[in-house]
């Protein structure tokens, strides 16, 4: 089964991209629960700041389960109409086909179904939600056509209630990496390429707060670009860097979405 685009709304994966796949292991606690609540037929809604490895994880429970994948665009606002057609008669033809249920996977749900004062609807909005509302509902089928639901958000608190609530046993956030997550990162992505010290990589683990995985990875990258020889050559260039989240951001994102992130220590750290 071959990649291939349909309309740029959705994007459909085959499964031989799973073997060419690469484990995250500083996000494998996140998806040990992601996958519990598939395995329940629990749609998954992964949240969080910009940059936290949410696109990631989606690819990631798609190599665990060895299925192929529909990534839906938020551009399908722009088809409301197709949202069926795409979803389901692709995954109707890919079991036919076969044999196998694809996951589904909706990209910036908070875009495709944004609650009514986070913008204007000039499109077939209703229409649109119903089609969701329909597509999550055949996950209870006898004979499912659809492996798995997934979503992605930055900001769970702007998503339509009603569809929020069908997430809502199954939604998971995204954190900034903590420290163990930064040591382990650097320790697999940069420690083979560089002769860096154990305390050399815990050193850049504790220059690194407030860095999301998108920022840490673009930092990896040209930290190899710069050929940067010695734990000095990286400690310049980090001070020279403007890497970190500002904390207005931060703290801007935190209150929009507070409802959602009770009882999480953020941003600041737990030990580990």
């Amino acid at each position: 089964m071959e990649n291939f685009e349909d309309k740029n709304y959705i994007f459909i994966y085959g499964i031989e991209d799973n073997k060419k796949s690469h484990t995250s292991p500083w996000l494998i606690e996140i998806e040990n629960q992601a996958n519990h609540f598939i395995d329940g037929n629990i749609p998954v809604l992964f949240y969080g700041l910009e940059g936290t490895s949410k696109s990631t994880l989606i690819f990631n429970i798609k190599k665990y389960n060895n299925k192929p994948l529909i990534v839906v665009k938020p551009d399908i606002i722009h088809e409301p109409e197709y949202l069926r057609a795409g979803v389901i008669g692709c995954s109707i033809k890919i079991k036919r086909e076969y044999e196998i249920e694809p996951i589904i996977a909706f990209e910036e749900l908070d875009m495709i179904v944004p609650q009514h004062n986070f913008g204007e609807h000039d499109y077939d909005y209703d229409r649109l939600k119903s089609t969701l509302q329909t597509i999550v509902s055949l996950l209870e089928e006898s004979s499912p056509i659809i492996g798995a639901i997934i979503a992605t958000t930055n900001y769970p608190v702007r998503i339509e209630p009603k569809i929020r609530r069908l997430f809502q046993p199954g939604m998971l956030y995204c954190p900034i990496p903590n420290l163990k997550n930064r040591i382990n990162i650097f320790n697999i992505l940069l420690k083979p390429k560089i002769c860096l010290t154990d305390n050399d990589i815990i050193l850049l683990a504790e220059r690194t707060k407030q860095v999301t995985h998108s920022l840490l990875f673009s930092l990896i990258k040209e930290i190899n670009r710069r050929k940067c020889k010695t734990i000095k050559d990286i400690i310049d260039f980090l001070n020279c860097s403007q890497i970190r989240i500002p904390e207005e951001d931060i703290i801007k994102w935190q209150k929009e979405n507070k409802s959602f992130i009770n009882g999480i220590d953020f941003p600041c750290e737990k030990p580990f």
